[in-house]
């Protein structure tokens, strides 16, 4: 529970910390399944996934598992 509860912490440090468009799409798929985020984020497919791929190297950089938002 500790571990999860500190890991919620740091995402929560990690999410803060974003540009506000990846920020934006992290939220949405802290909620959403990856494909209702996309339609949400008005981005296209292409776009919404580069952004996913950003926020997963992002987390990878600092050492948040597999990079899940």
């Amino acid at each position: 529970p500790f571990v999860a509860a500190e890991n919620r912490s740091d995402i929560e440090r990690f999410v803060q910390g974003l540009p506000g468009s990846l920020r934006r799409i992290c939220r949405l798929l802290q909620t959403e399944t990856p494909t209702v985020a996309q339609q949400r984020s008005g981005l296209s497919p292409a776009e919404f996934y580069r952004e996913v791929h950003e926020l997963r190297m992002r987390l990878r950089e600092i050492g948040l598992g597999w990079g899940t938002p």
